[in-house]
């Protein structure tokens, strides 16, 4: 004669996967909400960083002063924990807070430089960078 299972044992499993799938789709939905909100707050935070460096750095793009441009971004980009890169639209390297711009190639091929000549500002999730284009005579 073959025993009955108790009912505990009969809906457990079902109840189990039930639990399990649903834990499942609210942490990757969460997941995906706060990195979401990360890269959103992160990109608004260095567009305001921008913004504010935006007339400094202007001085030295009319005429191109190069020495000046990398000595502005090694100077406010270690207090301010952001890496700063100063682009001319022919992808050439002026001013970088953390490299020697001498020794970097162009950026005319980065897909967050072409988004900035065209846009107006370009977004790269790779290294969460922010870049943007100001008003200046080279635009």
């Amino acid at each position: 004669m073959a025993r009955k299972k108790r009912l505990l044992w009969q809906l457990f499993p079902s109840y189990l996967l039930i639990t399990i799938v649903s834990l499942t789709a609210v942490t990757w939905y969460a997941s995906r909400s706060f990195r979401h909100f990360f890269l959103e707050q992160t990109a608004h935070d260095l567009e305001a960083r921008a913004h504010l460096l935006t007339d400094q750095i202007l001085k030295y793009l009319d005429p191109v002063n190069e020495k000046g441009a990398d000595l502005l971004c090694k100077k406010i980009g270690k207090p301010s924990s952001t890496r700063i890169t100063v682009i001319l639209p022919s992808g050439r390297v002026i001013g970088d807070s953390e490299e020697d711009p001498a020794f970097m190639d162009t950026h005319v091929d980065r897909h967050e430089f072409i988004q900035a000549l065209n846009k107006g500002f370009g977004l790269s999730e790779k290294m969460i960078e922010y870049s943007e284009l100001f008003e200046h005579p080279f635009r």
